[in-house]
């Protein structure tokens, strides 16, 4: 027994360890002097000093974005945990850094990444939902109705701190666009309560343990209305910008139908009299007829004003068209302008998604790696290769695996039969001699 052996007891919590596994343990003591200044510049620390204008803490935002970008689709992502060496490199290094912002977490393992991501929130010196708020917190999931319970949820939100409500809203954000791809990854909104209720909702002091799983329970309800909340909102934004999308379309079919009504009115010309056949003409008549009848001149004169009046119309006819398809352009320009804008604030917290196979079937502690899902995606691509060849194999079967009785049967020979025999189980015995001589018999007659 190991309790024999030397343990290590912490004065504040009482909590005992082997002396072995006190290195392993990720418990922070909710009794420590918090006055006492940490090694850590991330971890432990409290979330005001990590905030920069009130804004989301640079390092765990860019953790955020590498699960969004790289592991939305992963199965059982935040449900598995990382391998413990690569964490305790990766966290060791970001400790240790001046400038952690600039590690790249291209080549780190997902399940790492999302490992650090609640460390960080379990390991907080103050949860993320201050404890005065504990009470009122949990309080709020005994309301059966669920759209009072998400109005007196965000009521709660307003009375946090400006930057613990930034990070919580983020987190949330984050944990809907997760539990969106629920169909691929696995984890509802449920499972993601589960979660992260006990990292972002603890209490100040200790209680009963009996009181204490209630409480989880409680805080998982609570959590999950917040998810299921930013999911709704995530998914009526995602149908805004499709909505959008759609009028961008219309919208430049119609800037293109101007542009080519214009190039139409471009290429016909009015057809107007040039001065040369004018004085051809007059020439003619004169040749013809020396004297013009006063009657004439009157008629041609009426002639040529009708001609310019219509000349006239026709090009203020075309001018006011030219000023209708400008003006028309000029909003389309300023629709389609207005369209962009509002679909790049509805986008902009929506970076692009690339699928990551699932890895299921493989353990945190044997997968944990980069080359995991390549070598996991590789795996299937042979197995498809090989279910191929098995099933043209099948198709000719007959012919491949006839029988021919002609040839004689190979036998295996084994030089120590006896040697060769697996040893005894217990509870079984050789067969007697008796039932040797019985099973023969029976073989010799069938045969």
């Amino acid at each position: 027994m190991w309790h024999a052996e030397r343990i290590f007891v912490c004065f504040a919590c009482r909590l005992s360890c082997h002396k072995k596994c006190h290195s392993r343990v990720n418990y922070v003591c909710p009794k420590a002097n918090n006055d006492q200044p940490t090694c850590s510049k991330f971890f432990g620390t409290d979330l005001a000093n990590l905030l920069a204008d009130d804004e989301v803490p640079a390092l765990l935002n860019k953790l955020l974005n590498c699960v969004e970008v790289k592991a939305l689709f992963v199965e059982g992502i935040y449900r598995k945990s990382g391998q413990m060496a690569v964490f305790k490199g990766i966290r060791k290094k970001i400790e240790t850094i001046k400038e952690p912002e600039a590690i790249n977490f291209d080549d780190i393992p997902i399940h790492v990444l999302t490992s650090l991501i609640k460390a960080f929130f379990r390991e907080l010196s103050e949860p993320l939902i201050i404890p005065d708020l504990y009470e009122n917190f949990v309080n709020i999931s005994e309301i059966k109705e669920t759209n009072e319970r998400v109005r007196c949820l965000r009521a709660m939100m307003d009375m946090l701190p400006k930057g613990n409500k930034c990070v919580l809203d983020r987190l949330m954000y984050h944990l809907a666009r997760v539990a969106h791809q629920e169909s691929v990854n696995k984890m509802s909104a449920s499972n993601l309560a589960v979660i992260f209720a006990p990292c972002i909702v603890r209490r100040n002091t200790t209680v009963h343990a009996q009181e204490q799983l209630m409480d989880v329970q409680k805080q998982a309800i609570c959590v999950q209305t917040l998810i299921e909340d930013k999911l709704h909102h995530l998914q009526e934004t995602l149908s805004q910008i499709v909505e959008l999308e759609g009028a961008t379309e219309k919208v430049t079919e119609n800037l293109r139908r101007i542009e080519e009504h214009r190039r139409a009115s471009t290429g016909t010309m009015i057809p107007t009299l040039s001065s040369t056949d004018s004085t051809t003409n007059e020439n003619k008549d004169n040749l013809i007829t020396p004297k013009i009848s006063t009657t004439t001149k009157i008629i041609s004169t009426n002639l040529n004003n009708n001609e310019e009046e219509e000349k006239n119309n026709l090009t203020k006819i075309a001018q006011e068209k030219e000023k209708n398809i400008e003006t028309a352009k000029q909003l389309f320009e300023e629709q389609l302008d207005f369209l962009d804008k509002e679909k790049a604030k509805l986008i902009q917290e929506l970076p692009p998604l690339a699928p990551v196979a699932s890895s299921e079937d493989l353990s945190s502690d044997d997968v944990d790696n980069s080359g995991g899902v390549k070598n996991e995606a590789k795996n299937t691509k042979e197995l498809q290769k090989q279910n191929k060849q098995e099933s043209l194999r099948s198709q000719n079967s007959i012919e491949e695996y006839a029988l021919d009785l002609s040839v004689p049967p190979v036998v295996a020979l084994l030089h120590h039969a006896c040697k060769s025999r697996p040893s005894k189980g217990k509870g079984m015995r050789r067969p007697s001699i008796n039932f040797l001589r019985k099973w023969r018999s029976e073989v010799e007659n069938n045969a």
